[in-house]
């Protein structure tokens, strides 16, 4: 324990800021200086907190944020480690991010740090047995160690556990070691420990798309900068997202796509195309026609029918999605959808398929009921003072929306053509996993004799990963790519083996 007053002990820490590599973690380097002067978190807070920390009574049971430095006194770090640790921490991280970050319309970022950064410790074996943590090993676009090409491990090897990403004496027993005894830094002498701290430099990155993220041209970082990142998904969950994208910088309108990355673009001159009856509201909804009311009053009159033009485009994006899924998956099913739209009742069989196009079309697009569906009724619409959007993607599509109209002034004088290629691509993308998540409850409900109340979860996590692309440039195309199929349950038992024993039991 470190028990003498904070100058004394500042005087004689054990520590040599040469010990610190470039983008070397917080915790990390947190870790050297508690294994040097065998100390705990408890220790760093009193020496290193703001003065409400300093003088807290219990540290122990605290845990204290390494990403944004929240109730730490900067300079007594500074003064302490001979590092500003505050700005090391920035710079690395805001040049991990910088072409990743966006703002909505409000100023307000689009995506936070949990969105690109593990909250629990990814490690490379090979660099902790040699007291080395990166921060890049916490960016979730990094799969393997930068430095060995080794995939990186996300809990202890021996008991299993889990280590947050966070300074606290909760989840290690000493410095580099967890709960259940194991060490994850082993130097050959506890005496020359330091002899392991040797600084990792970048040039020994063996990872070439590391290195090319790290080193991205104007070019790449204005084209990474106009792509749009679907912050649903957990970027953790896709084991090549760093190479995707860095593929999108190398991509060409003339390319063709592979059989893992699949690339739709619209016209090259789509942001300068405008309908007749778009032409017709930018002249009529002015100054010269509404003398009487404001500019901002008649911008909420243009908005009107604007949303209205953007609400018909998605739905029918949908009903394009769902004539499609009729042509090919549910081809053979046509007779069991019919029969449960015009005869529904307690004691009939239901097909899974019919089962789940049914009730996926009826809360996607805000049917009255489920007899609704496949031109028996048309969907609800409400009225509302903002862009309307399926009721499950509600918030996605706002950001989305945002993310679109963050550098336009006003975004109903925008292409139309423009904003619905745009969220229409994104929306039959999401329709599809949704009526996958549909698909594969189907049965359980079936088997209860229950119909679902609203879509049975809205969860991402089988959705193939993403991105599109707004270039400011207005004579280049959208972009939308993604890698992989969305794979389909297929395999589910329809109770009617032929056409004809469907149209008996209609």
């Amino acid at each position: 324990m470190l028990t003498e007053t904070d100058n004394e002990v500042t005087e004689k820490l054990c520590w040599n800021d040469q010990w610190i590599s470039p983008y070397e973690s917080a915790w990390g380097i947190f870790e050297k200086f508690k294994y040097a002067n065998n100390a705990n978190s408890r220790d760093i807070m009193s020496l290193f907190g703001d003065e409400k920390v300093r003088n807290q009574k219990n540290k122990s049971k605290s845990k204290y944020d390494l990403l944004n430095f929240m109730k730490f006194d900067l300079n007594l770090i500074r003064d302490g480690l001979g590092i500003d640790f505050y700005h090391k921490n920035k710079i690395e991280i805001a040049h991990m991010l910088g072409p990743l970050t966006k703002k909505s319309y409000k100023n307000e970022p689009i995506y936070d740090y949990s969105f690109f950064f593990r909250d629990t410790i990814a490690y490379c074996p090979t660099c902790m047995e040699n007291g080395f943590h990166s921060i890049f090993f916490q960016f979730k676009l990094i799969k393997k160690c930068p430095y060995h090409d080794i995939l990186l491990l996300k809990e202890c090897p021996a008991c299993f556990a889990k280590i947050p990403y966070e300074l606290s004496d909760l989840n290690t027993l000493e410095p580099f070691q967890c709960k259940c005894e194991y060490r994850f830094f082993k130097p050959q002498s506890k005496l020359l420990f330091s002899n392991e701290w040797v600084s990792s430099n970048l040039d020994r990155i063996t990872c070439n798309n590391v290195n090319k993220y790290l080193n991205l041209t104007t070019g790449d970082m204005l084209r990474l900068k106009d792509m749009y990142l679907f912050k649903e998904i957990e970027l953790d969950a896709y084991p090549n997202v760093l190479e995707n994208i860095i593929s999108i910088l190398d991509f060409k309108d003339s390319q063709v796509e592979d059989n893992a990355h699949f690339i739709v673009t619209s016209a090259p001159n789509v942001k300068k195309i405008r309908g007749e009856k778009e032409k017709y509201e930018i002249q009529k909804y002015t100054k010269v026609n509404f003398p009487g009311i404001n500019e901002e009053a008649i911008r909420k009159l243009r908005f009107h029918e604007f949303q209205k033009e953007i609400y018909q485009s998605y739905t029918a994006t949908i009903t394009g999605v769902a004539g499609q899924l009729r042509k090919t998956l549910l081809s053979k099913h046509r007779t069991c959808i019919n029969r449960l739209i015009k005869n529904p009742n307690d004691k009939m069989q239901i097909c899974p398929y019919a089962f789940a196009y049914v009730f996926w079309r009826e809360y996607s697009q805000n049917f009255s009921n489920h007899t609704s569906v496949d031109n028996y009724g048309s969907p609800k619409r409400l009225v509302k003072n903002h862009i309307e959007f399926p009721q499950f993607d509600v918030e996605v599509m706002q950001n989305l929306y945002e993310f679109l109209g963050s550098d336009i002034e006003d975004i109903t004088l925008e292409s139309r053509a423009a904003l619905k290629w745009f969220l229409n691509r994104v929306i039959s993308h999401l329709s599809i996993n949704h009526f996958n998540n549909m698909l594969s409850a189907s049965q359980s409900y079936i088997d209860r004799r229950k119909f679902p109340s609203t879509l049975p979860y809205t969860k991402y996590d089988k959705i193939p990963f993403f991105v599109a692309i707004r270039p400011k440039d207005r004579n280049k195309p959208l972009e939308f790519h993604w890698w992989g199929q969305q794979l389909i349950i297929s395999n589910l038992n329809c109770p009617f083996n032929t056409v004809k024993s469907k149209r008996a039991q209609s």
